[in-house]
């Protein structure tokens, strides 16, 4: 598996809750601990057995949906024209009334039979922690929807695992300069897919997120940035045989047969032919 192979950005010790050390947990399950990085699915290891030995269970609501949330008092500050007739004394007592139920959250649960069962919480405080991985960017652009055209790693690397891009002459193109972008290179790289690598930065921009991470502690990435740097399409090399990079470019559209335009940030445009495209921005 490529994820397999992944090792998480934070360093395990950062990830830890109190009361069950991250070190302890994980020497008990193997002996050596190389370095400060861990494999994510460790992490994940670590959280389900730390509400099992805490006795969390009861606060966690799984297969919930959450179809609204709304504050049940104004403030003050809210500059609404109905809380103007009421007077501050009334307010005063309304609110610490409503204090500990400042927020009203309705939803419903699915269970196993797949009804629904609707439910309303009242909490003092909200937090809207709800990640963006099941909701990735796109490009907007023609041709995106295509069936070659990936917007996830974990899509990606299935693809590869089931060996769809084994042996294909084409390159993968991967779109992005984050960090998922680079996970996407190493993963094609590694399994010996060639890439075109596209992003709309410099490799000199400072806001790029390699130049942030130390290189002793990251050094997957940094052969990926050095790539991205020493490896870049000119005019007279045409394409490298296992990986190109296309700084200050941007993808155009996507094509049914499977091919894709380029435009470099001078105007000039570039057809390829891909096995698949990947857009991790």
């Amino acid at each position: 598996n490529m994820e397999g192979s992944m090792l998480t950005i934070s360093f395990g010790s950062w990830m830890e809750l109190p009361g069950l050390k991250f070190k302890d947990w994980v020497s008990s399950k193997r002996r050596n601990l190389k370095g400060d990085r861990v494999m994510p699915e460790e992490i994940a290891r670590y959280y389900k057995h730390y509400v099992k030995v805490m006795g969390l269970q009861k606060n966690f609501r799984e297969n919930t949906y959450i179809t609204s949330i709304s504050r049940l008092y104004r403030d003050q500050d809210d500059d609404n024209s109905q809380d103007r007739d009421i007077s501050t004394k009334h307010l005063q007592i309304e609110k610490s009334n409503f204090i500990k139920r400042n927020w009203e959250i309705r939803g419903y649960q699915r269970v196993a039979d797949g009804s629904h069962v609707p439910f309303c919480l009242f909490a003092e405080n909200v937090a809207l922690a709800t990640g963006t991985l099941d909701s990735p960017a796109h490009l907007e652009i023609e041709g995106e929807d295509f069936p070659f055209v990936f917007h996830s790693m974990p899509e990606f690397g299935a693809a590869i695992n089931k060996g769809k891009l084994r042996g294909k002459v084409d390159p993968v193109l991967i779109v992005g300069s984050g960090l998922t972008a680079a996970d996407a290179v190493l993963c094609a790289y590694n399994s010996n897919i060639p890439v075109i690598h596209v992003f709309r930065r410099r490799v000199t921009d400072p806001s790029l997120i390699f130049k942030q991470l130390p290189k002793k502690l990251y050094p997957e990435y940094h052969k990926v940035y050095h790539m991205m740097c020493t490896q870049s399409y000119s005019v007279d090399s045409n394409l490298l045989s296992d990986y190109t990079s296309f700084p200050e470019h941007h993808v155009l559209s996507f094509k049914s047969d499977m091919k894709c335009v380029l435009q470099s940030v001078s105007g000039l445009k570039k057809i390829f032919k891909l096995s698949a495209a990947v857009v991790l921005i």
